[in-house]
């Protein structure tokens, strides 16, 4: 979307000066910003389950917030979804422990 192209170059300007060592992107279009990957309909969450390596950082996938709250009676498996990706980007963070 065009949301995505006219937000890049922030985005990598951000990832540039803050360094961090991991990103939670949240939702499809969080991830498809990142990959660089203009058609976030195209990704699969589930495909991006573990934890992986994109350029200077650990990428952590997690459904968005407003998808936990729109999943009705799957909601509590998106919530438990999407802690279990915090909870992993917080092992992965050097400060954590």
């Amino acid at each position: 979307p065009g949301e995505i192209k006219a937000c890049r170059r922030w985005l990598g300007e951000e990832l540039e000066q803050v360094a961090p060592q991991v990103v939670v992107a949240l939702g499809k279009t969080a991830l498809a910003a990142l990959l660089q990957t203009y058609e976030p309909q195209r990704l699969r969450l589930a495909d991006f389950a573990e934890p992986f390596r994109h350029e200077e950082h650990w990428l952590v996938v997690a459904p968005h917030p407003a998808a936990v709250l729109r999943a009705g009676d799957g909601g509590e498996q998106r919530f438990d979804e999407l802690v279990a990706a915090l909870t992993r980007a917080h092992q992965l963070a050097p400060a954590a422990g």
